[in-house]
């Protein structure tokens, strides 16, 4: 293994290549979409359907799905993140790469790029997919660190059963600033490495207790990320549109579909599903208006706009004019808004008689009658 480098995060499972490949697909999915949800929530003074607006038309961008890719476009195991800078260590870019069998257990490698949260979301995720499995996370910090960062933790039923970790932002030695965590009960994989009753921090979690609790899990930790034995199933993944589904990771590796596999989701999941709006209940005017702010409103309101735009504008100019919009509605500009996206609505596909009801729908939704 290489001396160069800053971070190194890596998973076990005892579940099954064929089993992890497909859940690893839905677990990107779930981190993606809250990851993006909560950015939507902390984008300024937009709340509700402004944030959702938002989010709904940049969400297709910006959630891509995880796929298989050429074995060449990752660099040898492990994968590391080489660089670390004031702001953080490297994106995570969805770039994993899965190995089995490992160990006397059989074991199933993960590798992947983590963010600093003190949780791995992608393992948190992955064990609730798994089911009853348990997920084994480890991070190790290399020269590149400034500091030094050491964990363990254990993920099972989509909960964190155990975190023990020991991170320095700066320096190594004893005295430095080490921060630590140690919660949940000690798994028996780390029974031959537990530190006396109330270590300090710096020795909450160090590389030989990593090996230690390797070894106990059937492993030789210096052989860890050797290039696989004959035989074994090894997979590269990523975010490239180039890649090809992850359906094909199963037929190409020779690997058996666990019972019920469909292939993973055709695109990454909502985090607020809605239901779809048909010509008709735009078309309803007279309908009784939900309660202005409500969830049911902010549908409405953003299905309206959503059709609007994609009815009346390129794609290149949609997300420009949904970001104007919002920022008029949030500073209270309602009138000039909703001018705008009537003259939108009357730019669009439908017949006048349509395009009038919709607007006046509208309109009623915030309060106002169509001139």
């Amino acid at each position: 293994m290489s001396d160069d480098y800053a971070l190194v995060d890596f998973a076990l499972t005892q579940a099954e290549p064929a089993a992890v490949i497909p859940a690893l697909g839905r677990s990107f999915a779930t981190v993606a979409a809250a990851a993006l949800a909560r950015s939507a929530d902390a984008s300024g003074p937009e709340r509700g359907f402004l944030a959702r607006l938002r989010g709904r038309r940049r969400r297709p961008a910006e959630l891509p799905a995880l796929r298989v890719q050429p074995a060449s476009s990752l660099p040898d195991a492990p994968l590391m993140q080489p660089v670390a800078t004031d702001l953080g260590f490297s994106a995570r870019g969805g770039a994993m790469r899965v190995t089995a069998p490992l160990g006397s257990a059989r074991l199933t490698l993960i590798e992947l790029h983590e963010g600093n949260e003190g949780i791995s979301p992608i393992c948190q995720a992955l064990s609730r997919e798994l089911g009853g499995a348990e997920v084994f996370y480890f991070r190790n910090s290399g020269p590149r660190h400034p500091g030094a960062d050491y964990a363990f933790h254990v993920y099972e039923g989509g909960r964190a059963t155990r975190r023990a970790s020991s991170r320095s932002p700066l320096g190594d030695a004893p005295e430095a600033p080490w921060e630590a965590i140690d919660g949940g009960m000690p798994h028996p994989v780390e029974v031959d490495s537990l530190p006396r009753p109330d270590p300090p921090a710096w020795q909450v979690m160090t590389p030989e207790r990593q090996a230690s609790i390797l070894a106990a899990l059937g492993l030789d930790p210096a052989t860890l990320f050797d290039p696989p034995a004959p035989g074994a199933v090894q997979v590269a993944l990523g975010t490239d549109p180039g890649g090809k589904p992850l359906s094909e990771a199963l037929t190409r590796s020779g690997l058996r579909a666990p019972p019920g596999f469909a292939g993973p989701p055709a695109a990454p999941p909502d985090p607020e599903p809605q239901q779809a709006m048909g010509p008709t209940d735009a078309l309803e005017t007279d309908a009784e208006i939900p309660d202005p702010g409500s969830s049911d409103w902010e549908e409405e309101v953003t299905a309206l706009l959503i059709e609007a735009v994609e009815s009346g504008l390129p794609e290149e100019s949609q997300i420009a004019w949904l970001n104007d919009l919002t920022r008029r509605l949030g500073a209270g500009d309602i009138d000039g808004a909703l001018s705008d996206a009537r003259t939108l609505m009357e730019a669009g596909g439908q017949d006048e008689n349509e395009r009038r009801a919709t607007a006046a729908r509208l309109y009623r939704l915030f309060g106002r009658a169509l001139d």
